[in-house]
């Protein structure tokens, strides 16, 4: 195991009898470290890799994804506030061989793997000026080059409410990317929204806050990771900033009357984390949710009920993958 780095993580049974999803889960040391790491269905590290410490914009990893051919490892810093001249992404060969740093002003968060071996992410490059500007989506390709605006989240947001916390018209903070769909979803927290955007930069819908598309369940109170699970099927990472458990929730879409009922509802008992989250349905059926600042990564059945737990002192941001050759799971 790697000195002063991941180590095997716990793991304690729940009550579900349910089978564990197999394969393995690609994941950081969040806000207390900088290690990029895997581990496979059993917690045990089979990957591990150190950015190091201190410099551009670092305050911890916060989210890790391998490329989408597989053959590298993607991660980045938090710059929590997007700010200038601070933001970095690096590229690691999974050997081990090669790594490169690439140093995007103003990212901050997340980023998600696309088709062409690229990456797309979240900058402070959008509309509303300089001081403080909104949060847009862009691209990078496999060589750090070509960077490109794909969407200015100003265009979808700029009449809704919202309350900043930290000086902020926008504080947008975690990104996916759909296949099946050909989109991104991004979260945003002030307006406690979810926006999906085409690939080519078209809006299709924004789900939650006081202008939203969709009626029905759609009042709750910030959020995280999500997982567009298909078109009409939203899973997401509620943190209730209110200082409630924190809990995974699903939202099945009636996309011709624009309606959202919840389908699927976990809370791990009182367990709250304020920043960070994750989830995703994995292919058995079973669902990931991370509570990434008190260290817990839970699976559930399909029924919500406790199959095992993951546990140690901090997570960033996590996704699952079957195998860890080729493109990530659909």
């Amino acid at each position: 195991l790697p000195n002063g780095g991941p180590s095997n993580l716990t793991s304690q049974p729940g009550p579900s009898t349910a089978p564990v999803a197999e394969g393995f889960i690609v994941t950081t040391t969040g806000l207390q470290g900088s290690w990029v790491y895997i581990v496979n269905h059993e917690g045990q590290l089979v990957w591990a890799y150190s950015v190091g410490q201190g410099g551009f914009g670092f305050t911890g990893i916060t989210r890790a994804r391998m490329s989408w051919d597989g053959k590298h490892m993607w991660a980045r810093d938090l710059n929590v506030s997007g700010t200038n001249g601070q933001g970095t992404i690096y590229k690691i060969a999974m050997d081990g061989s090669t790594s490169e740093t690439f140093r995007l002003s103003t990212s901050h968060h997340d980023f998600t793997v696309t088709k062409d071996n690229g990456v797309a992410y979240l900058a402070k490059e959008g509309s509303t000026g300089t001081n403080s500007p909104f949060d847009a989506i862009r691209k990078i390709d496999a060589n750090g080059e070509q960077n490109t605006l794909v969407y200015d989240l100003w265009n979808a947001l700029s009449s809704f409410d919202y309350q900043s916390q930290l000086s902020e018209l926008c504080h947008a903070n975690a990104i996916q990317y759909s296949e099946s769909e050909d989109s991104f979803t991004v979260s945003e927290l002030y307006r406690d929204v979810i926006i999906k955007v085409s690939a080519s930069g078209q809006l299709d819908w924004v789900i939650g806050g006081s202008h939203g598309d969709f009626t029905g369940d759609v009042s709750w109170n910030a959020q995280h990771g999500h997982h567009l699970i298909g078109p009409d099927r939203l899973l997401f990472f509620n943190n209730n900033s209110n200082g409630q458990a924190s809990r995974a929730i699903e939202l099945q879409l009636n996309l011709s009357a624009m309606t959202a009922q919840q389908t699927f509802n976990y809370a791990s008992g009182n367990t709250h984390t304020g920043q960070l989250g994750d989830v995703q349905r994995l292919p058995n059926g079973n669902t990931l949710v991370t509570f990434s600042i008190v260290g817990k990564i839970d699976e559930v059945d399909p029924n919500g009920q406790l199959i095992r737990s993951f546990s140690t002192n901090a997570f960033g941001y996590t996704n699952f993958r079957p195998t860890l050759y080729g493109p990530p799971v659909r």
